[in-house]
């Protein structure tokens, strides 16, 4: 699966969040395939950093090259009532599934 650097968003996307602060967030994937057989699971993965795929994040809002300092950071996922959280999948049928359906 592939991974977003919420950093490499266009402008006006999330920037640095204060603690405590709840801030939505839509990730776009890159085109990615994988196929899930019977019993396999997804799991959702929320991590500031890539390490070693991408640059070390410091979470300073400055590059790993220009930060000397680094911050220790938590992500939480909410999906309470009032925070809904929603993983979006797109399901690309069969050539089977496609002909079975076609009248």
């Amino acid at each position: 699966m592939r991974r977003c650097h919420l950093a490499a968003l266009p402008a006006g996307g999330p920037g640095l969040v204060t603690s405590g602060e709840i801030q939505r967030v839509t990730v776009k994937l890159t085109p990615t395939s994988y196929l899930f057989l019977p019993g396999h699971a997804a799991r959702l993965q929320i991590s500031s950093s890539s390490y070693p795929l991408q640059d070390i994040n410091p979470n300073t809002g400055d590059s790993s090259l220009q930060s000397s300092a680094s911050v220790i950071t938590r992500q939480t996922v909410l999906h309470d009532s009032e925070h809904l959280s929603v993983l979006v999948l797109p399901v690309i049928p069969t050539s089977s599934q496609s002909n079975s359906s076609t009248p």
